[in-house]
């Protein structure tokens, strides 16, 4: 790589950042910021700030979706393979308490193979779960199932409307559930190439604006609905492509509805009511969803050139002002363990945690299964329960990332890696950065979580900072982990 020349007073300024940010004051860490938003990322249940940091993970490792709960508690599904022994796709409720959070198992469906496809929470603390083969649990806020509802078929999605009606959209039709009676109407949905119902989203009356029930189908059709079930409007949004995943939820937005068109790679502003396209705006990729955060934000995911990422969207440009971006992990489809053995893994995670669990590859004392469940690398014997380094969220300027790190000692900055490994007498592993571009030693800080405030300097914009810890007793050197700043 060449480094551009970047002047010292700026790296000091990191320096100094980093310097600063030990002395912090720090809180339980238990809460979730107000404005933040939960996600599935890296086959984790992660927290995610506004500017893009990860501020707590949950330490799942094959989280795909996650539903927050107006409790405070957040409900995740898992995708587990068909092993023996293991549930397809469990769900589990997730506390947070004053010892850390704690998970329940939340008991599965008659149907091994099934799993939950929607979670949702009702004003008087009531919680509807989905799971695909239709079938519905009511559960009290004390968690306590009352009654499993109805065998549907095969279930694509549900809603709560603003007076309290359950909405479940099936393959071919819609049912609105009277929640205090179990009462229910069926809509059918003729869709124009017989394509299936998969998206719902119930948007709350605003101003003149009544409340309508939207629906995207596979083959790109957005169709809405009133209150009691009769169609208002129906129109395409894309090429004949079908999906599963064609369009994503509507989102309202400051008077607008968005919704991502996967196909094109585009999301469209609507008029409220749907009567028009105001705008077509281009992300490239696989658009997963557009969300609101507590701040009134518009966010869109996305996975793109290796990464998922959550941008932060401009309304008035529709600019990208701020992004997030991870490595994206694809979710593989169930396989047995004959399966597994040949399928690609570059990560080397699906057979450290599914294939080789109770091996130790390489050779550090913990064996894989352990390691993958807690993040760390496998396949790096530098990389382990006592000593590992992680960098979560976006490297912005202007911004904080965190630096989270397992050890006693300390971590490493430079703006170079070492040419090859370095032994060091008395310390166990090898140093990776070069010692010759050091600029600064930061001691480790109590929970392991640094915070690192990035200066607004635009001569940082693409420079490179390395991170290695110094940790454990007797000493060893972790892992080390690239810093990108960027603008």
């Amino acid at each position: 790589m060449v480094h551009q020349p970047t002047p010292r007073f700026l790296l000091a300024g990191v320096a100094l950042s980093l310097s600063v940010a030990i002395f912090a004051p720090r809180g339980e860490a238990q809460r979730s910021h107000p404005h933040g938003l939960w996600y599935a990322l890296m086959k984790d249940a992660v927290h995610v700030l506004p500017n893009g940091v990860i501020e707590q993970r949950l330490g799942f490792t094959d989280a795909v979706s996650v539903w927050p709960a107006p409790d405070g508690s957040v409900w995740v599904k898992e995708l587990f393979w068909r092993l023996p022994g293991r549930p397809m796709s469990p769900l589990y409720h997730v506390e947070f308490t004053v010892s850390g959070p704690q998970r329940t198992v939340v008991p599965a469906t008659p149907s091994a193979a099934d799993e939950a496809v929607s979670v949702q929470f009702a004003p008087d603390g009531t919680i509807w779960i989905l799971w695909s083969f239709g079938l519905l649990q009511q559960r009290s806020a004390e968690r306590v199932l009352i009654r499993d509802w109805y065998s549907l078929g095969i279930s694509g999605d549900m809603a709560l409307d603003e007076f309290g009606m359950l909405w479940v959209v099936l393959h071919d039709n819609v049912r609105r559930f009277d929640t205090a009676t179990g009462d229910h109407s069926i809509y059918r949905i003729p869709t124009p190439n017989g394509a299936w119902l998969r998206k719902l989203r119930i948007t709350p009356r605003t101003g003149s604006t009544p409340s309508s029930v939207w629906i995207a189908d596979e083959d790109q059709w957005l169709h809405q609905l009133d209150l009691n079930g009769q169609r208002l409007s129906l129109r395409r949004l894309g090429p004949a492509a079908p999906g599963a995943d064609a369009l994503t939820r509507p989102t309202p937005w400051r008077g607008a509805l968005w919704i991502g068109v996967n196909t094109t790679g585009e999301v469209f502003e609507l008029a409220a009511d749907g009567s028009e396209i105001r705008r077509r705006l281009p992300f490239p990729g696989r658009i997963e969803g557009i969300d609101v955060d507590a701040g009134g934000n518009l966010l869109v995911r996305r996975v793109h050139g290796g990464f998922r990422k959550i941008e932060r969207l401009d309304p008035q440009s529709g600019r990208v002002v701020a992004k997030m971006a991870v490595p994206f992990v694809p979710t593989p489809p169930p396989l047995v363990r004959a399966d597994i053995v040949d399928a690609p893994d570059p990560a080397g995670w699906f057979r450290a945690a599914v294939i080789e669990p109770d091996a130790d590859t390489d050779g550090d004392g913990d064996v894989n299964g352990v390691e993958a469940a807690a993040g760390r690398v496998a396949r790096d014997p530098q990389s382990n329960l006592q000593r590992h380094v992680q960098v979560d969220g976006s490297q912005l300027l202007g911004e904080t990332l965190l630096i989270r790190e397992a050890g006693q000692l300390g971590l490493l900055f430079a703006t170079q890696r070492a040419s090859a490994p370095i032994a060091v007498p008395g310390v166990a592993g090898a140093l990776r950065v070069d010692p010759t571009a050091l600029i600064t030693f930061v001691p480790s800080v109590a929970g392991g979580v640094l915070p690192v405030p990035i200066p607004p300097a635009a001569a940082l914009i693409g420079v490179e900072l390395y991170a290695q810890g110094l940790q454990g007793s007797p000493p060893g050197f972790a892992n080390a982990v690239d810093i990108r700043i960027t603008q």
